[in-house]
């Protein structure tokens, strides 16, 4: 289950939901940490990912990433190797999963 809570995310740095949720944004009174694009596997340009991906080095820390399994199909891609290079996992639920930037 999902303990963290979105302040202390933010401690880290910025926090992203993806694919990008206004709603959850709203609902844990935080500001989106990079601009909204959803970030899915078949569905994301080449170019708003990569676009996407830059932003997300510059302002991100934690990223909650909130599975879809009817839009979030065609693993492994790109984005997955970015996550396995900038993040770690912390922590996993059903649908959700938090990932943390790699402190060097």
């Amino acid at each position: 289950m999902v303990e963290k809570s979105v302040p202390s995310l933010r401690a880290a740095g910025g926090v992203a939901f993806l694919p990008t949720s206004p709603g959850l944004y709203q609902l844990t009174a935080s500001n989106p940490a990079i601009p909204s694009y959803w970030v899915l596997p078949r569905h994301t340009r080449p170019n708003e990912l990569a676009w996407t991906e830059a932003a997300i080095l510059r302002n991100v820390g934690s990223i909650v990433y909130v599975a879809d399994p009817e839009l979030d199909t065609g693993h492994p891609w790109p984005f997955d190797d970015f996550l396995a290079a900038h993040f770690r996992r912390t922590e996993v639920s059903p649908g959700v999963t938090v990932f943390e930037r790699n402190r060097a």
